[in-house]
């Protein structure tokens, strides 16, 4: 947005601004600041949450959804160039442990930048696969394993080192520190993936020789049940999966397997985890191998091992319900299975990733039964994770925080732990932004401040800075915000834009609090201060200068707004060309607004004309043409402020303000009535507007406008027509000023019921549909409230007490009630007056001048609109009336 846009709101006359909702819609508090680009980016929390649930897919055993997620990710043209070299190392992790080797290799040409030794480490991997040793000797050779950041590349690295190694004895000794490795980092789920590509390397290992396969016969043959044929067996099994004879290596182990006692548990196990590789997962025999052995083993790695290979062949087709079913048996059967723990995440995450069906009940309940039976589980930082991920994609922020916040203290300091943090912080800010509760603000607030001790990469610090700041103000905490953004300038993280972003926002909070001067002695102060101007770069003083010159103008000072617009025009040359020039035509508008506030046209003009030659087809150029026509507006030259904003809309039809500038006309040309020509007048420029720009959020409040001009011309059926198709259109509340539309239809319908009472009721069922609506704008719910009592008091003038059934409990709950008392606006107080002196009338007119003259007392109690009246009322009844101001309602 602008600068010019982002202050257009704010100035505009009463009479001509834009509708409230529209306003908030245009211009929220976190909107970007102007002239300054660069601090608008996509908040970190949905990436981070989606590679956090990446990671979680990888930590259970589950790289082909973590493949999928991290892809998400990685092929995002938002995404930066530093995340995405940390997601290529992830992605080609996951890839490389679903053997898509060549996958994983484009994924890491890629990377930007010097190699890392987790990079290295995984083209390493890569050329091993590829029997390309010699550039895998080379890569490794090059890994200084103190660079890796990574828990998981520590264990990758030795299994690395073990396929390199020379032989099978130093192999063993480099296999079991990844074992250890994996396991002192809690990642079984990586030992399990080792004990897989152990035994698929002996599948590809391809020197097997015919007198080998004799050799194995022979020993099977000669020593049945012996130790010694058992393993022949399963080199020969090996051994004719590798000579390509799979069918062959299939019978084996299936004969084999039949005569096995339980006490040979552990040849049963190696056995059937052979079968499930060589046979595969898809073939019926190796998926009831598997089935088995995750069923009836008790090695847990090769039940892991089972798993993941069964989710594989089990994504889709019979075999997902099957699985799904096993699943829940062993989850559910009486004796707690020897990796419930392992089945609850795995269930819980694929519950969460499925996307055609996503169950986070059931994710949810698993992860929470996990911790509660197992509290001491090296898998709890997990499971608090699948909670965190739950709760934030079902925009429960709140909980997704508190579970965040418990998933950090379960870990060591990292760049999982950093990453939760700023998940944490931005869950509370989310939930603040939906409860708009200063309490979350706070909270939000604090968790930024924690993010920043420990800063994920990819997150820029200033992010986390400018939202620390941004909580502290929306939680009303304007002197905290301003003591944090104090301590934040002296933190080298912060560079200009961040600050210059920070420093408008506080400056407008403290208007908006009704602090401008407070704001203004601010910016003066760090301006006017030798020490803190100096240490600025030239591009946030500049900025700042600019603030400080609009400041003065909002400070009834437009004589220092020109004095300091002089020196800043005269100070620009060190400054960026671009922002030179933003900040240059912004300041000459300043100027002809502070011209014309003093009256001096000449000044103005001299700006204005400046403004126009220099920068012809800027936003601040574009923007003259509306402070021209308030100039004229404010000197009662109406006519000619239409024709300077139809000027804009002519010449600039493409320009974000021309749909505005039609607006204002319509408004003037309004203005100039009561002839009707001018009422024709307005509609159609409105209607030009609607046309031209079908799109633009004041469609609505034309097409309302539309409305209203047709009723100030007794086109009542017309009016109704339109209003009908602006409900039918614009909904609440999705749309927040939709209800307006909503009450105007109603208000048709009631003047059509002279001629056609039929349609009394249909406004009655607006009304009452209204009035009863808790989320409506109090006001509005005033004004339904009252409609709909005159309504029946007009249809049953014998019945009165049906209209005070509706009136007395609006008056004690819009009145009585100081909490909501205190919500009403000026529109809810008018029509709560105009209530009270209707029903004050009804009690006279049944003879109790006891109860009308409490109501005509309560209007001066309350400080309500008419006190005229209601001082001649207290007069009737024989109450005390109150002195009242010149000027007061009637």
């Amino acid at each position: 947005m602008s600068v010019v846009k982002t202050w257009m709101l704010l100035l505009v006359p009463a009479l001509l601004a834009v509708p409230p909702a529209l306003r908030a819609q245009l211009e929220p508090i976190s909107q970007p600041a102007p002239l300054m680009p660069g601090v608008s980016r996509p908040a970190p929390g949905p990436g981070l949450s989606l590679e956090r649930e990446a990671h979680l897919a990888l930590n259970i055993g589950l790289p082909s959804i973590a493949a999928e997620l991290f892809r998400k990710i990685f092929d995002d043209p938002a995404t930066s160039a530093e995340v995405r070299n940390r997601v290529a190392i992830h992605l080609a992790t996951a890839l490389i442990e679903e053997d898509r080797f060549s996958e994983a290799a484009k994924v890491l040409q890629k990377f930007t930048g010097l190699p890392t030794a987790a990079l290295r480490l995984r083209q390493a991997m890569i050329a091993v696969r590829e029997r390309r040793f010699d550039a895998a000797k080379a890569e490794a050779q090059a890994i200084n394993p103190d660079e890796f950041t990574a828990p998981y590349d520590r264990g990758w690295y030795f299994f690395l080192r073990g396929q390199l190694a020379g032989d099978a004895q130093q192999a063993g000794a480099f296999y079991q520190q990844a074992d250890d490795a994996a396991a002192a980092a809690g990642l079984e789920a990586q030992r399990a993936w080792f004990l897989l590509a152990k035994r698929k390397l002996k599948l590809q290992a391809g020197d097997v020789t015919d007198r080998n396969v004799t050799a194995w016969q022979k020993i099977i043959g000669s020593s049945a049940g012996t130790a010694q044929a058992y393993e022949a067996t399963s080199q020969l099994a090996v051994g004719l999966a590798q000579l390509g004879q799979r069918p062959q290596a299939i019978a084996l182990l299936q004969s084999a397997l039949l005569p096995l006692s339980k006490d040979e548990r552990a040849y049963r196990d190696e056995w059937q985890l052979l079968l499930g590789l060589i046979a595969g997962p898809d073939d019926s025999a190796g998926w009831v191998a598997l089935r088995n052995l995750l069923i009836n083993s008790t090695d847990r790695d090769r039940q892991r091992v089972a798993l993941r290979l069964m989710f594989r062949a089990s994504r889709a087709g019979a075999r997902r319900d099957e699985f799904s079913q096993l699943l829940n048996e062993l989850i559910s059967a009486p004796s707690p299975h020897p990796i419930l723990e392992y089945l609850l995440l795995f269930r819980a995450q694929t519950a969460l990733s499925d996307n055609a069906n996503k169950r986070y009940p059931q994710a949810e309940e698993d992860a929470t039964r996990l911790l509660k039976e197992f509290p001491n589980s090296a898998l709890k930082a997990v499971a608090l994770g699948v909670l965190t991920e739950a709760a934030w994609e079902q925009g429960l922020y709140r909980r997704a925080a508190t579970h965040a916040a418990a998933a950090r203290a379960e870990l060591p300091a990292g760049e999982t732990r950093a990453q939760l943090g700023v998940l944490q912080a931005e869950a509370y800010f989310r939930a603040a932004e939906i409860g708009k509760t200063a309490a979350d603000y706070r909270t939000a607030a604090d968790a930024y401040g924690a993010a920043l001790a420990e800063v994920p990469a990819g997150v820029p610090p200033g992010d986390l800075m400018f939202q620390r700041v941004l909580s502290a103000i929306n939680a009303g905490q304007l002197d905290e915000a301003e003591r944090i953004l104090d301590e934040l300038a002296r933190d080298p993280r912060l560079d200009a834009s961040y600050r210059w972003q920070m420093e408008w926002n506080l400056a407008r909070a403290l208007q908006v609090a009704g602090a401008a001067p407070k704001a203004y002695e601010r910016v003066n102060r760090l301006l006017d201060n030798a020490l803190t101007s100096a240490g600025l770069p030239e591009d946030l003083r500049a900025s700042m200068a600019w603030l400080q010159a609009r400041l003065a103008f909002e400070n009834n000072d437009p004589a220092r707004t020109l004095a300091l617009g002089d020196t800043l025009m005269g100070s620009l040359d060190g400054v960026a060309s671009t922002l030179k020039a933003e900040i240059a035509s912004n300041t000459l508008l300043l100027q002809a607004q502070a011209g014309f506030a003093l009256k001096n046209r000449e000044r103005a003009k001299s700006a204005l004309d400046r403004l126009k030659k220099d920068y012809p087809t800027s936003d601040a150029a574009i923007y003259s043409y509306i402070v021209e026509a308030d100039a004229a507006d404010a000197d009662g030259l109406v006519l000619d402020a239409q024709k300077l904003v139809v000027d804009l809309a002519d010449k600039f039809e493409k320009s974000e303000y021309a749909p505005y500038a039609l607006y204002r006309a319509a408004l003037y040309a309004a203005r100039r009535g009561p002839n009707r020509q001018d009422y024709v007048d307005a509609n159609q420029i409105l209607e030009r507007l609607v046309t031209k720009y079908p799109d633009d959020d004041l469609v609505f409040y034309a097409r309302l406008k539309q409305g209203n001009l047709l009723r100030e011309m007794n086109e009542y059926g017309r009016a109704r027509t339109l209003y009908a198709a602006l409900v039918n259109k614009f909904t609440y509340p999705q749309f927040a000023d939709a209800l307006s539309a909503q009450i105007a239809l109603a208000d048709t319908e009631a003047t059509l019921a002279a001629s056609d009472p039929s349609r009394a009721s249909n406004a009655a069922s607006i009304y009452e549909r209204l009035y009863d609506l808790p989320s409506a704008p109090i006001d509005l719910r005033a004004e339904a409230g009252h409609k709909l009592g005159l309504y029946r008091a007009e249809r049953e003038p014998e019945n009165p007490e049906r209209a005070y059934a509706i009136w007395w409990p609006m008056i004690e709950a819009f009145v009585l009630d100081e909490t909501k008392a205190a919500k009403l606006g000026a529109n809810g107080r008018y029509w709560m007056s105009r209530t009270i002196l209707k029903l004050a009338a009804f009690q006279e007119s049944r003879s109790k001048p006891r109860e009308a003259r409490q109501l005509y007392e309560l209007i001066l109690e309350k400080k309500l609109p008419g006190t005229l009246l209601a001082n001649d009322g207290l007069t009737r009844t024989g109450g005390k009336p109150a002195a009242t101001t010149n000027g007061a309602a009637r």
